[in-house]
């Protein structure tokens, strides 16, 4: 019991490890992930707006649109129009009609630097990406891409993944626990009931002593055990053989030793008699 809520313990932490672990690694797999679209989506939006592709740019837009992580998305001049979007309604709108509008302005300064950003909001469940880029081979024709992606449905993919493997390692935990206590069943608790029973019938001096079969300590002990018991017999019988014995030969002698004092007494006692017997015919006489 001690073992399995040791281990309950441990795997307690070891999920809250591994929770830690997944949404970091998810976290930072998804910054990389929104930088790559993000700036893929760039270069090919310059390419197709030089070129007059809308279409092509609004079908790249729906492609992005795809990944369960975007929430929204959309394509805007430096003139806050925008071009293409993942909600086809924001085409041809201003950009700060659309609900992108507050980053928008967060990160307008993109368009001066034309360097990208990304921003997290306070508890890690939306990702902000913007990247810039140049509609025309003008410079002052500058546009930029603008995805905010939601991480709540892959943060709660990471704790469902690190619980079932929580689950998978309690299970592990538990068969081992079960086989563990099957093994000490076996192995040493049985045995050592009959140990137990070895020396409760030890008393009786009816049998051999019985003994474990094997090799492990348990049956090296009932062995050791059985030799102590008939060399104990053994001797017992020797001390009750000795005490027969003596007092056999203290019968003897106490019978001969009787029978001659009696003899002697009865010789002592017919002499006593026959003087007896001739005083009294001397003074008859």
């Amino acid at each position: 019991m001690t073992v399995l809520l040791f281990g309950l313990t441990v795997i307690l932490f070891n999920n809250w490890r591994t929770q830690q672990w997944l949404r970091d690694r998810r976290i930072e797999r998804l910054e990389q992930e929104a930088i790559d679209t993000g700036s893929r989506l760039a270069g090919v939006l310059q390419h197709l707006s030089r070129k007059q592709q809308e279409r092509a740019a609004e079908l790249e837009m729906a492609y992005v649109s795809l990944s369960s992580d975007v929430d929204l998305g959309l394509v805007a001049n430096k003139e806050g129009l925008v071009s293409s979007a993942t909600r086809m309604q924001w085409n041809r709108m201003n950009v700060l009609q659309t609900p992108l509008a507050e980053e928008w302005r967060r990160h307008a300064a993109v368009l001066e630097t034309m360097e990208p950003a990304f921003e997290w909001d306070a508890g890690k469940n939306s990702l902000i990406v913007m990247v810039p880029f140049f509609e025309t081979y003008e410079t002052s024709s500058r546009a930029a891409v603008l995805i905010r992606y939601d991480a709540t449905l892959a943060l709660v993919q990471v704790n469902e993944d690190a619980w079932h493997e929580s689950l998978r390692q309690a299970g592990v935990l538990l068969a081992s626990c079960l086989l563990l206590w099957f093994a000490l069943d076996e192995l040493v608790t049985r045995r050592v009931r009959s140990v137990v029973e070895i020396l409760r019938a030890a008393g009786s001096k009816e049998g051999r002593p019985m003994v474990l079969e094997g090799k492990d300590e348990l049956s090296m002990i009932s062995q050791e055990f059985a030799k102590t018991i008939t060399q104990l017999r053994a001797a017992e019988n020797m001390v009750l053989e000795a005490a027969e014995q003596e007092r056999r030969k203290i019968g003897r002698d106490m019978h001969d030793d009787l029978c001659q004092r009696l003899s002697a007494i009865k010789m002592k006692a017919e002499v006593v008699q026959g003087m007896i017997h001739e005083s009294d015919a001397n003074i008859a006489s």
